[in-house]
């Protein structure tokens, strides 16, 4: 963290929770647009973004993110689990003030940084991402996007998503079983995993039981709460199942 100070980093904000909602902090950097932005705990950095947009507005993204917006669900599920597991999260930011030209064109700091701030720290929710393309889909489509939109951001997301039939076995037992394709994102064998169903997003704590398939591929142990989730409507419907990261996934 003492490298990114060192560049002109400042702290600007933090998240806290007001119920299960996230609550935005911002002490400057309001209206500033063209800003490189990373979110801290515990003296670690753990994503780290740029935003063309007013930071105030680039949170709002992580506030109240649309369906299929996958960077910011993602990273709203982690810092909601980092506050209700009683560590801080703060904002730190560095603004661009159009100072660095190269002849008379302006030379974007946030842009110029980003990937090799992120390739040298290695925040671990920049891990996995594919293309900062995906962010830049997502400030594109804010809180207010049309529906055009979010199908739009849904089709980038797609990659870490699966259709999934809720099988008579998973409804009666209330585990199910993760594809070889969508396999390798997952932590291993005994590792904790976080589950978030439906729109209500109901968290369920659940087991990865690598041992079970033949394949190795995950089982998902969700136990008595998920199976509870998945007998409020009948067997065999479909659900669309999300690896968020390695040890969270959303069905919805």
């Amino acid at each position: 963290m003492h490298r990114l100070y060192e560049i002109g980093f400042q702290l600007f904000g933090q998240w806290s929770l007001d119920s299960d909602s996230l609550r935005l902090e911002l002490n400057a950097l309001v209206e500033h647009q063209n800003v490189l932005y990373a979110f801290i705990s515990s003296d670690t950095v753990k994503y780290v973004g740029k935003t063309t947009q007013t930071l105030q507005r680039r949170m709002m993204g992580y506030q109240k993110p649309n369906e299929g917006q996958r960077t910011n669900w993602r990273n709203r599920l982690s810092i909601i689990e980092l506050l209700k597991a009683g560590q801080r999260v703060e904002i730190l930011a560095m603004p661009d003030f159009g100072l660095l030209k190269y002849g008379v064109f302006h030379l974007n700091l946030a842009t110029g940084l980003e990937d090799s701030i992120i390739k040298a720290l290695k925040p671990e929710w920049n891990s996995g991402r594919t293309s900062i393309a995906i962010e830049i889909l997502e400030e594109a489509n804010p809180p207010d996007q049309s529906k055009e939109a979010k199908l739009e951001s849904q089709a980038v997301a797609s990659a870490d998503s699966f259709q999934m039939t809720i099988h008579k076995t998973y409804y009666r037992t209330g585990f199910f079983n993760i594809p070889i394709a969508w396999s390798n994102p997952l932590a291993g064998d005994k590792a904790d995993v976080m589950i978030y169903c439906g729109k209500e997003k109901l968290v369920v704590d659940a087991k990865i039981n690598r041992i079970a398939n033949t394949n190795g591929t995950p089982r998902i142990m969700g136990g008595t709460r998920l199976k509870g989730w998945f007998q409020k409507s009948e067997p065999m419907r479909v659900v669309t199942v999300s690896i968020l990261n390695s040890t969270t996934i959303d069905i919805q």
